[in-house]
C-alpha cells in the first residue's frame, strides 16, 4: 500500500493555501537574491544604493525639488545622520564644493565611513549633474583581470554598447517600416556619437595606461584579481576611480594595504 503524503488528508483549500505560501516564500527568496546581486554589482561599480545600508537614516531640511540640477555643489541644511538609532551628525550643514579636497578625521568607530556611505548612496540630496564614485577599502576578489575590472566601471559605456548591438539586430528585421528603420538608424547614430564622446575606442588603452602608472606590468594587468594581495587590489580600485574620473570621488581609507612608498597614490 502506498504511503499517504503528509497532507494527503488535508482539505483541498488547505493544500492550496500551503502551496501559495510555498510559492510566496520562493518569490521572496528570489527577490532577495536579486536585490543582493544588484547590491553587489552597485558596490563593485562604486555606486552604492540606500538599500545597501538599511541601518543608516538621514534627515535634512533641504527641499530636494529646489536643488539646482546643474550645480556642482552639495549643500544640505539641518542634516542628521544616525546609525542603529545613534546620531552621528546632528542638525548640521554639509557643504561640498567642486574642485576642493576634503579630509574626514575622527576616532575609530566615530562614524566616518557611515557618513561617507550616506553621501555616496544618495541618502544625502545632491544635484543630478554630480556623478559619485566611491572606493571603499579596496575591492572584492573575482575572476576578472585587473584590466577587465577597470573597464567594467564605465557602466554607461557598457549599456550603450549593448544598446548598439541590440539596435543593429533590430535593423535587420525586414518587416520594419521605413519610419521604424529611420528611427532605429537615428538612435544608433546618437548612441555611436555618445560612445565617441566617452572615448570607447580608446578606453582599453587608457585603462592599461592608468594601471601601468600604478605599477602594473602587462602580465599583471591580465592577472585575475582573485590572485592579488590587498595592496594590489587597492591599486586596482584606485585605477577604476582614475579611469572613470567622476565629478565627486569618495575615498574611504584609500592607503589601506599600501606600503609607505605607495601612499602618494
Amino acid at each position: 500500500m502506498a504511503k499517504k503524503g503528509k497532507f494527503a488528508n488535508a482539505p483541498k483549500s488547505e493544500k492550496k493555501e500551503k502551496k501559495k505560501k510555498g510559492a510566496k516564500k520562493d518569490d521572496q527568496a528570489a527577490q532577495k537574491a536579486k536585490l543582493a546581486e544588484e547590491a553587489a554589482l552597485s558596490a563593485r561599480l562604486g555606486r552604492p544604493t540606500p538599500e545597501m545600508y538599511p541601518d543608516i537614516v538621514c534627515t535634512y531640511g533641504t527641499n530636494e525639488k529646489k536643488v539646482q540640477a546643474n550645480s556642482k555643489q552639495i549643500l544640505v541644511d539641518n542634516l542628521t545622520v544616525s546609525y542603529h538609532g545613534y546620531e552621528l551628525v546632528q542638525n548640521s550643514q554639509l557643504v561640498l564644493s567642486y574642485g576642493n579636497r576634503y579630509g574626514l578625521v575622527g576616532l575609530n568607530g566615530s562614524g566616518k565611513s557611515t557618513l561617507l556611505r550616506a553621501i555616496a548612496s544618495g541618502m544625502v540630496p545632491r544635484p543630478s549633474s554630480i556623478d559619485v564614485y566611491t572606493v571603499e577599502r579596496g575591492m572584492d576578489k573575482t575572476d576578472k583581470t585587473a584590466l577587465e575590472a577597470v573597464l567594467e566601471v564605465d557602466q554607461e559605456k557598457h549599456e550603450l554598447e549593448e544598446e548598439a548591438e541590440h539596435l543593429t539586430e533590430q535593423m535587420g528585421d525586414e518587416t520594419l517600416t521605413d519610419e521604424e528603420q529611420t528611427a532605429l538608424s537615428e538612435r544608433l547614430s546618437d548612441v555611436y556619437e555618445r560612445l565617441d564622446e566617452l572615448g570607447a575606442d580608446t578606453a582599453e588603452a587608457k585603462a592599461a595606461s592608468i594601471l601601468n602608472g600604478l605599477g602594473f606590468t602587462k602580465e599583471m594587468q591580465e592577472k585575475k584579481t582573485k590572485d592579488f594581495s590587498g595592496g594590489w587590489l587597492m591599486r586596482t580600485a584606485l585605477a577604476k576611480a582614475l579611469h572613470l574620473n567622476p565629478t565627486f570621488l569618495i575615498l574611504d581609507e584609500p592607503t589601506n594595504h599600501l606600503d609607505i612608498g605607495a601612499d602618494y597614490l
